[in-house]
């Protein structure tokens, strides 16, 4: 699926489901209840689109750019997004949720704007569990209420992304770790990555390690960011 405009469709733009080898690479998307949502699945490349505000639906549910849920196989790619909501005009969740999905790597992207959820994320890993999942060199700027966040799940590598927000009314977290929902969860890599993050109180968050992952992963060693060094367009 390339090369193709999604102008304010009333649910997904791009629904996948029970298939194998999809690629979707240089569209436009605006207005919809997610940009790519794909379902049990294989081998799902999204690479060098671009989506803008992303709405929840009327019953609930949605609000993704991106969502993966119990997409599996090899190759499964989510590279050089670029994703913005803006305030007034969206109903963001996450704008990228990895949902039970295995091996995925998400890297380069650039997502900014999220709220009013206050739940809502820049990438959700490891969401009631998924496998070697590779989350890095991303930029996010005022995703909403999380950052980056790891929910379950093993294998999981965050590196090298860059993660900034103002205060807004929903901001909490940059980056953490946090097993959820009684689902397993090991094997929790986090390094090199570089925080600024005010949250809804106006105090600075460095991210947190809620320590049933068995990660030894640190918020003090996540680098400091100024929003010049964001290098967000």
């Amino acid at each position: 699926i390339r090369n193709c405009f999604f102008n304010k469709g009333s649910e997904e733009a791009i629904d996948i489901e029970n298939s194998k080898i999809i690629t979707i690479e240089k569209n436009l998307v605006y207005g919809v209840t997610a940009g790519v949502y794909a379902f049990n699945s294989q081998t799902i490349k999204v690479i060098n689109n671009q989506v803008i505000n992303v709405r929840m639906r009327v019953q609930g549910g949605r609000g993704q750019m991106v969502q993966f849920n119990a997409v599996s196989g090899t190759g499964n790619e989510i590279i050089n997004y670029r994703c913005e909501n803006f305030s007034d005009e969206s109903n963001a969740e996450d704008h990228i949720s990895l949902f039970k999905s295995d091996n995925v790597i998400v890297r380069g992207n650039m997502l900014k704007g999220g709220g009013p959820s206050i739940s809502g994320s820049g990438i959700m890993t490891g969401d009631n569990g998924g496998i070697n999942q590779l989350i890095e060199n991303n930029l996010l700027l005022n995703t909403g209420n999380v950052g980056i966040g790891v929910a379950a799940g093993s294998n999981i590598r965050i590196l090298n992304n860059k993660i900034y927000s103002i205060q807004t009314p929903v901001s909490n977290n940059p980056l953490y770790v946090w097993a959820q929902g009684g689902f397993a969860c090991s094997d929790i890599t986090v390094t090199g990555n570089a925080v600024q993050w005010t949250n809804k109180e106006g105090q600075i968050n460095r991210g947190w390690n809620a320590g049933n992952c068995g990660s030894s992963y640190n918020p003090a060693n996540n680098g400091s960011l100024t929003f010049a060094q964001l290098a967000m367009p």
